[in-house]
């Protein structure tokens, strides 16, 4: 989490752009939650594909006839 909240700012200004001066900053607290959102999204999908490739895997190990 540390490298996360260290990373942040620079990872805003070097994807933003110019448009980071475009954050007014009564966006602050929604924005925030916003970002945190899709980070949980990411994460809910992160895991769900490497459950189905575990699935996979194992579908695969348990098919062969060696």
């Amino acid at each position: 989490m540390t490298e996360l909240i260290c990373e942040l700012p620079a990872a805003l200004e070097r994807v933003l752009g110019n448009q980071v001066h475009d954050v007014k900053p009564r966006w602050g607290k929604g924005t925030a939650h916003r970002v945190a959102r899709l980070l949980a999204d990411h994460i809910d999908e992160l895991e769900r594909k490497d459950a189905l490739l575990g699935d996979i895997y194992a579908a695969s190990l348990g098919g062969r006839h060696d």
